[in-house]
């Protein structure tokens, strides 16, 4: 077997783009995944889930992740220096078991707005044949750019099913769940997190034309249309929507999700004119909205359906969102951090303000703000010495973003190696995996 990575095509991208998710086979002998599974077998009826030490319990998957299939896909879909996440979990359906309900995962630790943009996603291994009878995962294609669980639950549930070897890569906010185990054996199922660490800036796959015309998707279809000019890494090249402003906006108003997100896109081409109403339609749902965020688990109250439209309309809403900056609002400040950093390296000369953002008196700012400055990546090196006080903050999330942030930034951030490794004994687990991470990017032995 090549251990050479294989490439995905225009037609696999497009598919993913459109509906969240793309299968490829760690085609290993049968007799490898047997292996895998005994063993998995062995750990629960001996000691139970390993949680987040599953690979060095079970060091096989190791060549699961480095499986050319396996590791190709995820090189085109976050670029050649993804991270593997320390979080994974096995995941036992037991026969007789009653399934999940569609759900989005969390982000561990955190509370991230469910940005469009794919910077991470979920990896599903079977060590098993899995048919109807053994409870599949599913998914809901398509569902990884809405929030609202009515809209989600329009689309056809689609079971994962597959061979031993099988591995689904999804959109890390795709609706999906376990399906009930009507057989009499129990299915595992290995999920691993991913991350990109740095944005596009060329196709990272077999790239054959520049134009978006998937089948699986509408060609007029903004939200696709977008994420495909971003994986190709190139600002949005959609063209200005034939529809007015004002009907966009009626649309934007009076829909449901799924419309809402089609308006917000596509007043996003309207230049300065679609920005003003867009910005307008984000302050109210901050007024209305923020308090019922901070309600929910899992969310981050600046999950503004008008904010996906601020990042379509790219430069034409920066000067707008810089002023937001300052908003005497703190979600509208924390907004505007977050669509900054989701704009991504295009908006990488406001490093300045995000760098003034993070000692801002509100943490959701903070913690917007650093992960903003950490997608930028390198290009936002000279947050390094705030990022490195941000290392100390009193808010967990900040601290997290902050580390991560060093991450994307790599060896520029070497100033910060005495405060990434006192944030080695971080009372958080993550932020102390994180940290490790942060110093073995800069190159650091601690």
């Amino acid at each position: 077997m090549s251990n050479m990575p294989i490439l995905l095509n225009d037609d696999d991208m497009q598919r993913f783009i459109s509906n969240g998710y793309v299968t490829v086979q760690a085609d290993f002998p049968e007799a490898f995944h047997r292996m895998i599974y005994d063993q998995t077998t062995a750990l629960y009826d001996g000691e139970g889930n390993p949680g987040n030490d599953l690979l060095p319990r079970i060091p096989a998957l190791y060549d699961i992740l480095g499986h050319p299939e396996v590791d190709g896909a995820l090189q085109r879909l976050l670029g050649s220096d993804y991270l593997i996440h320390p979080h994974r979990h096995g995941h036992h359906n037991p026969p007789g078991s009653a399934g999940q309900n569609q759900h989005k995962d969390s982000y561990e630790a955190d509370e991230n707005v469910r940005h469009h943009h794919c910077r991470w996603v979920m990896g599903f291994y079977y060590p098993q044949d899995v048919d109807a009878s053994r409870g599949p995962s599913a998914v809901l294609p398509g569902t990884q750019y809405f929030s609202n669980q009515d809209v989600a639950y329009k689309q056809t549930e689609l079971p994962l099913y597959g061979p031993a070897g099988s591995f689904t890569i999804v959109h890390y906010d795709l609706w999906h769940r376990a399906m009930p185990n009507t057989g009499a054996l129990p299915r595992f199922m290995f999920k691993f997190l991913f991350c990109r660490m740095a944005e596009p800036s060329t196709p990272a796959w077999q790239c054959e034309g520049d134009a978006w015309q998937s089948l699986d998707c509408p060609p007029s279809d903004p939200i696709c249309k977008h994420q495909w000019d971003w994986f190709n890494g190139r600002p949005s090249c959609s063209a200005r929507c034939d529809q007015p402003v004002d009907a966009l906006l009626h649309q934007y108003r009076h829909g449901d999700e799924a419309d809402r997100l089609m308006a917000a896109y596509s007043m996003g081409t309207h230049g300065e004119e679609g920005v003003f109403v867009l910005m307008d339609e984000l302050r109210q749902e901050a007024e209305e909205k923020t308090d019922l965020n901070l309600q929910k688990d899992h969310t981050n109250p600046c999950q503004f359906d008008a904010a996906y439209g601020l990042v379509a309309a790219g430069k034409d809403a920066m000067p707008t969102l810089l002023e937001a900056l300052d908003d005497s609002e703190w979600a509208v400040r924390a907004s505007a951090a977050d669509i900054l950093g989701d704009m991504g390296t295009l908006a990488a000369d406001t490093t300045p303000q995000l760098i003034k953002a993070l000692n801002d008196s509100s943490l959701w700012v903070r913690r917007n703000a650093a992960e903003a400055l950490g997608i930028f990546g390198v290009e936002a090196k000279d947050a390094v010495p705030a990022l490195s006080i941000a290392l100390s903050d009193q808010n967990a999330r900040v601290r997290l973003n902050a580390v991560s942030a060093l991450q994307r930034i790599g060896p520029a951030a070497e100033t910060a190696v005495d405060r990434v490794r006192q944030t080695l004994q971080d009372e958080t687990y993550f932020i102390r995996a994180h940290a490790q991470i942060a110093l073995d990017r800069i190159h650091v032995i601690s």
